[in-house]
């Protein structure tokens, strides 16, 4: 979280809000920096409140998982894009949301 008033923005990518990596993060991975992070928080908490005036209840699923749960259905063609680790106590592999 930046400080009120002190912006990043010197540092991002023109409009967007979008930092860029710098070799700091894995490729495909910004910081996203005010206004905008704010602007999407803001929209996720409209979402949220959506579905929720419509019946549905928040859940949250563990940020990892065994592979074979991850990849089951339509999960599938996820397989390339999931970064994996190994449990070293079942010896089995697992993804990362």
């Amino acid at each position: 979280m930046a400080p009120r008033g002190k912006s990043r923005s010197d540092t991002a990518d023109g409009e967007s809000g979008l930092a860029p990596a710098a070799g700091l993060l894995p490729a495909g991975l910004r910081d996203v920096l005010p206004p905008r992070a704010e602007w999407e928080a803001q929209a996720s908490e409209r979402l949220l409140a959506g579905f929720a005036r419509h019946g549905y209840a928040r859940v949250k699923p563990p940020l990892i998982e065994f592979e074979e749960t991850l990849l089951s259905g339509s999960g599938a063609d996820l397989a390339g894009q999931m970064f994996r680790v190994m449990d070293p106590v079942s010896q089995r592999m697992m993804g990362l949301r």
